[in-house]
């Protein structure tokens, strides 16, 4: 074996060390299953969790989450979904993490989903949700992390978060709150932690 060849043998395997691969080396990340086989996947035990973050799942197709007992975990990017499809989400009895950045529910349909008795992390964006419509949020003993996006709340609807005893974590983009009122809501909830905007409050960046 040459000296050039053996140098050679021995920094691949320093790369691959490293943390370094072979250049050009293609990288896949693995095909979304379809909305319909990650629901037969949870209806047949196999899974507990449905992301669809590709597409818009239809109304149709939302209504059979009914049939989804055992659901976990819900993810849905691009799908606006709507209230009788919350109402469906809302009877899940295992659902705990939901994730629905551009739905188009009502303060129904957010009261449907508050429902959920093992609900633990909500991540929800709807243009027709207002800060009444928070208020459902309150009775729900389970919830620990809220994300709240592309929303027309005002520091009103803080009052209803701090009555949420559960909460942890509170995050919010792209919405009419403003700094003064979550100061006032951090007063209220010190060990609430509190992320506003894509970025922590003053005193807030651990």
């Amino acid at each position: 074996m040459s000296l050039s060849h053996a140098a050679c043998c021995l920094f691949v395997p320093l790369l691959l060390v490293a943390g370094c691969s072979a250049p050009n080396a293609p990288s896949q990340s693995p095909q979304e299953l379809s909305f319909r086989e990650q629901l037969r996947q949870v209806i047949a035990g196999e899974s507990d969790t449905i992301e669809v973050t590709e597409r818009v799942v239809s109304p149709a197709e939302l209504q059979l989450l009914s049939r989804a007992t055992k659901l976990q975990r819900i993810r849905l990017d691009q799908t606006p979904l709507d209230d009788p499809a919350a109402a469906v989400l809302g009877a899940l009895p295992d659902l705990q993490f939901v994730n629905l950045p551009q739905a188009k529910i009502t303060d129904a349909g957010l009261a449907e989903i508050a429902k959920l008795p093992q609900l633990t992390q909500l991540r929800i964006g709807s243009p027709h949700i207002t800060d009444a419509g928070i208020a459902a949020l309150r009775d729900n003993p389970s919830l620990r992390f809220l994300h709240l996006l592309q929303t027309p709340l005002t520091d009103a609807a803080l009052e209803h978060i701090a009555e949420i005893n559960s909460l942890e974590s509170f995050y919010l983009d792209q919405t009419d709150i403003t700094e003064p009122g979550l100061a006032k809501l951090i007063e209220q909830r010190p060990q609430l932690h509190v992320h506003f905007d894509d970025a922590h409050l003053p005193g807030q960046e651990h």
